[in-house]
C-alpha cells in the first residue's frame, strides 16, 4: 500500500471516528515525512500497519466497518518488519467536537481525501458536501411578503375622473406640504419683524425726558466754581492738597486737617482787582460731618490766631496783618469745604467789605450752604 493511500485511509478512519483528530494529525505528518525522504524519527510510536483487530469506537453514530487487510510484507517494509505495539485503547473516549458544541449534525457519507488533509482546520464531517442534500428544505433568512401559496394580488386599476389622492388614507402630494411649510415661516418672519420693530422704537415721548435730563445735568465741580472779578491767578487749578501746600495756599497744619478728613485735591479761584485781592478754596472732602469739622477748625485757629469774629450767618472773621486787613469766611455744602478771602490794604476800617459780601453771594450761587 502506497502513502497516498494510507493518507486515505487516516482521513476515512478520522470521518467514521475510528481515530481521534490528534492521532490523525500524528500519522498523517509520519507518512508525509516517509514520503518526503525524512529520517527525523516521530517522539511518539505510531503504528503504519494495523493489526487485524481494528480500533473500535465508541461513538453510537459511527458505524462498525470490517478492518482492510493489513500487508505486512509490501515492498516499503523490511523483512522481518515488527509493528509497534499500540497503547491500550482508553475505555471512554472523547466525546467528539461536533457532539460537544450541541449541535444535531446529520452524518454525511465519508468522502476519500488527498494530502494534506483539510481536517488540520475543520473536522471532516463539517466539509462543504456537493449536490443537495435531500430532504431538507431551502430555507430563507427572509420571510415572503405574502403567505406560501398565494400569489400577490394584481393592483386594481384606477376609476376614470377619480384622483389617487381622493381615496380615504392616500398621501398628500409633497409640493403642498412644501408650500405650507414656506407659509409658515414666512408668517414667523413677519410676526418677529414686527415685535422687534415696536420694542427697539420707544414712542417720541419716551426719548423726551432722556433728552431733558442730557441738558440738565450738573456739570463737574471744577467747571462750576466761579472766578473772581479781575485779573486770574496763573495757578488756578485743581490741584493735590500737597500742591496746595507747595503754593502757599495754606499753612502745613491745614494740609494735615484736609488729609485727616478724607480730602484729596483742591479747586483755587485767585484773582486781584486793583488793591483787592482774592483767594477761594473748595475742598472736596470724604462726608458732609467732615467738611463742617473742617470748618469749625479753622474758624477757631483763626480766633486764636488774634482774628475777632464778625456777626454773620456764617463762619467769618476779620482782622488786621500789617498794612493788610484780611476778611474770612468759611461754611460747609454737603461735603465741600468753602473757603472765602479778601485781602486789601488797611485804611482803619474794623468789619465787612463790600467784596466779601459779592463773593460770597457768587459762591453760593453754586454751592449752598448746607
Amino acid at each position: 500500500m502506497s502513502w497516498q493511500e494510507d493518507l486515505r485511509q487516516l482521513d476515512a478512519d478520522l470521518a467514521a471516528g475510528r481515530i481521534e483528530p490528534a492521532a490523525h494529525r500524528k500519522q498523517r505528518d509520519e507518512l508525509l515525512a516517509q514520503a518526503s525522504g525524512s529520517t527525523v524519527p516521530s517522539p511518539v510510536p505510531s503504528p503504519l500497519r494495523r493489526p487485524a483487530t481494528a480500533w473500535q469506537s465508541k461513538n453510537p453514530a459511527a458505524q462498525p466497518e470490517a478492518a482492510p487487510a493489513q500487508r505486512l510484507d509490501t515492498p516499503s517494509n523490511p523483512p522481518g518488519y515488527q509493528p509497534p505495539i499500540r497503547p491500550p485503547v482508553r475505555q471512554t473516549p472523547p466525546v467528539p467536537p461536533w457532539q460537544r458544541t450541541g449541535i444535531n449534525v446529520p452524518p454525511v457519507a465519508d468522502h476519500l481525501t488527498t494530502a494534506p488533509s483539510p481536517a488540520d482546520i475543520t473536522p471532516t464531517r463539517y466539509l462543504t458536501v456537493e449536490g443537495a442534500v435531500p430532504d431538507r428544505p431551502q430555507v430563507s433568512r427572509f420571510p415572503p411578503p405574502y403567505p406560501p401559496g398565494a400569489a400577490p394580488a394584481p393592483p386594481a386599476p384606477d376609476e376614470p375622473g377619480k384622483h389617487r389622492s381622493d381615496e380615504p388614507g392616500a398621501r398628500r402630494p409633497t409640493w403642498l406640504f412644501l408650500a405650507l411649510g414656506v407659509l409658515l415661516v414666512l408668517a414667523m418672519i413677519v410676526g418677529v419683524t414686527a415685535w422687534i420693530g415696536s420694542g427697539s422704537d420707544p414712542a417720541p415721548e419716551a426719548n423726551a425726558p432722556s433728552s431733558a435730563s442730557d441738558s440738565t445735568r450738573t456739570p463737574p465741580l471744577d467747571d462750576r466754581v466761579p472766578q473772581m472779578p479781575g485779573k486770574q491767578n496763573p495757578n488756578n487749578s485743581t490741584m493735590s492738597v500737597a500742591k496746595g501746600l507747595e503754593l502757599g495756599l495754606y499753612p502745613a497744619s491745614t494740609a494735615d486737617l484736609l488729609n485727616a478728613n478724607g480730602a484729596t485735591k483742591v479747586i483755587y479761584r485767585g484773582a486781584a482787582d486793583g488793591d483787592v485781592s482774592y483767594l477761594v478754596l473748595v475742598v472736596p472732602t470724604s462726608s458732609p460731618g467732615n467738611a463742617q469739622t473742617v470748618v469749625e477748625k479753622l474758624y477757631q485757629d483763626a480766633l486764636t490766631g488774634g482774628f475777632r469774629s464778625v456777626q454773620s450767618p456764617l463762619r467769618t472773621v476779620s482782622g488786621r496783618d500789617g498794612a493788610t486787613f484780611l476778611n474770612t469766611t468759611w461754611y460747609g455744602s454737603g461735603s465741600n469745604v468753602v473757603s472765602i478771602g479778601i485781602a486789601e490794604p488797611y485804611r482803619g476800617q474794623a468789619g465787612l467789605s463790600s467784596e466779601l459780601d459779592k463773593a460770597v453771594d457768587a459762591l453760593e450761587a453754586v454751592l449752598p450752604v448746607s
